[in-house]
């Protein structure tokens, strides 16, 4: 919600992003842990993964994850509305499914279990500051355009990007 980056990293166009968000935790955990009791994750759909929530639960954060249409059997099974899903193991997620004014039907799931369905969707609603935040890196700070070749200059440039852009998001508060 700052506008801020916090953690960046730059890294080849074959990574794993699920890897590299469990990356992003443990460097949440290591140095801003004071933060984490009171932090929210909300992942879009490509990070759904029982292994991933898992390790989110372990590090005592809290998440939202879009989920598409096609992640666990249990998930896509659940009806619409809230439902606890429950795998074989023990571990227990909170599910939900609402239509889109457009007729698709969204699937959440959380470790929010005491949060109302209506608020769910509004703190997902609080993604799309992280989207336009790549928007602008990508588009205005041109983020992915470097002024050369070599790793120095890539590495100059794309450090520039991230103070550039933290520094709007000092200015833009002040």
């Amino acid at each position: 919600l700052s506008g801020w980056v916090l953690n960046p990293i730059i890294t080849h166009s074959g990574m794993n992003e699920l890897i590299e968000c469990e990356k992003h935790i443990q460097f949440l955990c290591e140095n801003l842990a004071h933060i984490v009791p009171n932090s929210l994750l909300i992942l879009d759909r490509g990070y759904p993964s029982v292994k991933l929530q898992k390790t989110l639960e372990e590090a005592k954060l809290k998440y939202l994850i879009r989920c598409s249409s096609c992640y666990i059997a249990q998930v896509n099974k659940a009806p619409i509305g809230d439902t606890i899903v429950r795998l074989h193991d023990g571990f227990a997620m909170r599910v939900f499914k609402f239509i889109l004014p457009n007729g698709e039907t969204e699937t959440l799931v959380t470790n929010l279990f005491d949060v109302p369905q209506e608020d769910l969707v509004k703190l997902y609603g609080k993604r799309w500051g992280i989207e336009t935040l790549y928007g602008k890196l990508k588009n205005i700070v041109c983020v992915e355009n470097f002024s050369g070749r070599t790793p120095n200059t890539i590495l100059q440039d794309f450090w520039a990007s991230m103070v550039l852009i933290n520094s709007v998001a000092v200015f833009q508060k002040e």
